[in-house]
């Protein structure tokens, strides 16, 4: 092992010193090409100079001369860069000073001369510099390409994510609103306006009511009416949440357990449906109150002297045949009738009012005329 690395250390100290001899060899051949070169020169100027040797003959080995010098400059200053690339450890910030010691002995730096090496120094330095700028240029270039593209590829996966949210919000709207109208459609089918109990052959039907029968019993309370209608007066009480939602959990379409409604919204709808149902029912009421308690109704007092606006019991009577006395709920019919009675007998006062204020303002003007003209006078000026 020592023995094969004694031999390629040699070999390779034998290539570098061929390498050097050649080098060297080329050198002093193109040095004494030059020095001939620069002898023929001289002695055709001096001959030139004595008239012995044409001009047009010294200038192309005058050019000749120089292009060969520039050639040797050439080439000298080519092998001292190379040995600086050789050495591997000169970088950007390397200095001059520090390394021109360990170039000595290398043949490639006696071939420059003392005041030209730290100028080809500086330039190769400056060659580096330029080198490694030209590469950090590049690579930024080329990262400011990547981060665009970069930049545009996340731009692009926004852009689609924002657009399937907003496709998958929109589409999620449309469901919900379908379920919605669906759910609606569930409750105006199943839970209805109450309707007056039909009694056929002492059997009730109570499908579709929104109210239900709390006495199921026929008793005194009980009352028929024309056409075999039975109702309980003040027995019809509202549906509750609780009661309904079985029920509407057994539609066939599943309407009422769609996944794109919460229990929350379902109990919602279900109350507003309720209180829609009120609403029309109170509108009914009140417009039974204006067709019956009318002003001449009002003006038919009974043996105790009441009257429709004044007395509950006493409107009760006329109101409880219509089936929309019967769909009002019985702790809100007094209310709305006192309401009503109330506004009724308001209207009546100011009517009455005006008329006794018309009545007193022409009975003060009468006595003011009066008193403007005597007996005799007033005579004498009627006859005028």
């Amino acid at each position: 092992m020592i023995n094969l690395e004694h031999s390629t250390s040699i070999e390779l100290e034998i290539q570098f010193l061929r390498s050097t001899c050649v080098c060297l060899f080329a050198l002093k051949f193109l040095w004494i090409s030059l020095s001939a070169l620069c002898s023929s020169v001289c002695h055709a100027i001096e001959l030139v100079g004595h008239g012995f040797y044409p001009v047009s003959r010294v200038l192309p080995l005058k050019r000749a001369a120089e292009e060969k010098a520039q050639a040797i400059r050439a080439a000298a200053v080519s092998s001292f860069k190379s040995m600086l690339r050789d050495k591997g450890d000169i970088t950007r910030s390397t200095r001059w000073s520090r390394v021109k010691d360990s170039l000595r002995n290398d043949p490639r730096y006696k071939c420059v001369k003392h005041e030209d090496r730290e100028i080809l120094f500086n330039e190769y330095i400056s060659e580096l510099k330029a080198a490694e700028e030209e590469v950090e240029r590049e690579a930024k270039s080329k990262k400011e390409e990547q981060d665009k593209l970069k930049e545009r590829e996340r731009e692009l996966r926004k852009r689609k994510e924002r657009e399937e949210q907003e496709m998958e919000r929109v589409r999620l709207k449309v469901r919900r609103k379908e379920a919605v109208s669906s759910y609606q459609a569930l409750l105006v089918e199943t839970i209805k306006d109450p309707q007056v109990v039909s009694y056929y052959s002492n059997v009730l039907n109570l499908d579709g009511l929104a109210m239900d029968v709390c006495d199921m019993k026929l008793n005194s309370e009980a009352q028929m009416f024309s056409g075999g209608m039975l109702v309980w007066p003040n027995k019809l009480v509202l549906v509750s949440w609780t009661e309904s939602k079985p029920k509407l959990e057994k539609d066939p379409q599943a309407r009422a357990t769609n996944s794109d409604l919460d229990p929350s919204d379902l109990e919602k709808l279900f109350r507003e449906h309720i209180k829609m149902l009120h609403e029309r029912r109170a509108h009914e009421f009140r417009a039974l109150l204006s067709e019956v308690l009318t002003a001449e109704a009002a003006t038919q007092e009974t043996e105790d002297g009441k009257t429709v606006l004044t007395s509950w019991s006493t409107a009760k009577r006329l109101l409880r045949s219509d089936t929309r006395y019967i769909k009002m709920p019985r702790k809100d019919r007094e209310s709305v009738w006192r309401r009503y009675s109330e506004e009724m007998l308001r209207k009546q006062k100011l009517a009455q009012d005006q008329t006794e204020e018309k009545h007193t303002e022409v009975k003060g003007r009468n006595s003011v005329d009066s008193g403007r003209f005597p007996s005799g006078s007033r005579r004498a000026h009627e006859r005028r």
